[in-house]
């Protein structure tokens, strides 16, 4: 499905008439207009292009991606955006409600931290930081593009690594007491 200038694929089918307000309901907010046009045509799918770059004020530079945007489907027992948010309310931020998983255990989240309209966030489940993103969901969308694919020398350094930890490994099983280097 074509949709703001994105190919969405694996889209459930377009949710029932007051869904998004049960939903709101269940959660204590009330949506924006763009997040709403969004899952109402594209729940539980994903962009193709669906990588993101932002800079994190700890980790630096980073790239992530919209693994799928959360399902309005209750019997959707990985995606439906109600259960995500009860298994992760005791984690999150005051405010931030998930919207995209990246697939890492990481999540986009409408932040109303600052009141109306949210902003959009980045939660890092390790640290369990929000790192704002854009002004609004349609800002975040905009951000959107093809990941970047390895590069020849990406592959090169990969392989070096490989390489090294076998070593390392190979040198392990053979002596067992010995440490393996950092």
């Amino acid at each position: 499905m074509q949709w703001k200038n994105n190919e969405w694929r694996h889209c459930h089918p377009p949710i029932e008439p007051g869904r998004v307000a049960q939903v709101e309901s269940a959660l204590g907010v009330s949506f924006p207009d763009d997040y709403k046009e969004c899952v109402e045509r594209c729940h539980g799918g994903s962009p193709l292009r669906d990588a993101f770059s932002f800079e994190d004020p700890v980790i630096g530079w980073m790239e992530s991606g919209v693994g799928v945007l959360l399902s309005f489907t209750k019997d959707d027992e990985n995606n439906y955006i109600v259960k995500t948010y009860k298994l992760l309310s005791p984690f999150l931020p005051q405010g931030a409600i998930p919207v995209v998983d990246d697939g890492g255990g990481d999540f986009v989240c409408l932040d109303y931290s600052h009141g109306w309209p949210p902003s959009v966030g980045y939660w890092h489940h390790g640290d369990r930081s929000l790192v704002p993103l854009a002004a609004s969901f349609s800002e975040f969308l905009d951000m959107l593009h093809e990941g970047a694919p390895f590069t020849p020398e990406m592959l090169a350094e990969l392989d070096s690594i490989k390489e090294r930890l076998d070593k390392q490994w190979a040198s392990k099983a053979k002596d067992p007491s010995r440490d393996l280097e950092e």
